[in-house]
């Protein structure tokens, strides 16, 4: 599908006839690309997912069968019994399996700040099939006590279960959350647009050098004022408003990783390569005049 997207609209970028229609329509394909590959990595960790879900409860239906055959016996011994038991115990870890899966999956879709209803709906209903699966354990637990099988070891095992898991997923949130703000971190950027005036006025450039005011170097400030930055996540961010007749950059960036995009004045900086663009500096200063 996406392949045929870029068949369908490459004929269309020559035939616009101007070549600052052909960037524009070259920036939103690069923007759409960006997107799309980003939901492609994100829907193919949820089907990886949800195929590990499925397969664990899939096990699980078929360990109660063999306990509901086998619990149908009157006279049980004792190995039977303890292998009962396992079974019930085996169900447990597969579903606190699940439910750890399913939390992570469901941190994924929170930051990805993608809107995927479809996934988020199938999310929701294998909880509930999990919910629904825990409550029906339950109850066999109840029914094998009313066939003398001691499920107290098991409950013990269980709890026991439960607060390695607990301990395990806090741990293990912990360093999600942990990698998710190196993450942040590392995909942050911030860019700023204004005068010469405007940016002087407020602490980010200044002016250097020259004869009697004639060929100054405007240059980024050495301490200059970070509250007045717009922050972006470069993930997301690849085209930067200007609405200018021009336009220039104090900061440095690769050339070959950005271009400006209108036809009479300047409409939009477009960055085609966000990790080339962003290597030298994680602040952009845009001038315009």
């Amino acid at each position: 599908m996406k392949k045929l997207f870029f068949l369908l609209i490459i004929p269309f970028l020559f035939s616009c006839g101007g070549n600052n229609d052909t960037k524009s329509l070259q920036a939103e394909i690069d923007s759409l690309k960006t997107l799309s590959e980003k939901k492609d990595d994100l829907i193919n960790d949820f089907a990886k997912s949800f195929n590990e879900v499925q397969l664990n409860l899939d096990q699980i239906k078929e360990k109660e069968k063999i306990i509901k055959v086998t619990s149908t016996d009157k006279d049980l011994n004792q190995d039977v019994k303890e292998k009962i038991n396992q079974d019930i115990l085996s169900i447990y870890q597969l579903l606190l399996n699940n439910k750890q899966a399913l939390s992570k999956l469901q941190r994924k879709f929170k930051n990805a700040n993608l809107k995927i209803d479809e996934y988020k709906k199938m999310i929701d209903k294998y909880l509930e099939e999990i919910e629904s699966k825990t409550k029906e354990v339950d109850g066999m637990k109840e029914e094998l006590a009313k066939l003398h099988i001691d499920i107290k070891t098991l409950n013990q095992q269980i709890a026991n279960l439960n607060s390695n898991v607990d301990s395990l997923s806090k741990t293990n949130k912990a360093k999600d959350e942990t990698l998710e703000k190196q993450d942040e971190a590392l995909n942050t950027a911030y860019y700023v647009v204004g005068t010469k005036k405007d940016l002087e006025a407020h602490q980010i450039i200044t002016k250097t050098g020259g004869f009697i005011g004639i060929g100054k170097l405007i240059k980024l400030q050495e301490n200059f004022n970070k509250g007045y930055f717009n922050k972006i996540d470069i993930r997301n961010t690849t085209n930067i408003r200007i609405k200018n007749k021009k336009a220039s950059l104090i900061t440095s960036h690769p050339s070959g990783s950005y271009y400006f995009s209108g036809e009479k004045s300047i409409d939009e900086l477009i960055i085609k390569n966000s990790k080339e663009f962003w290597s030298v500096s994680k602040y952009l200063v845009v001038v315009v005049e």
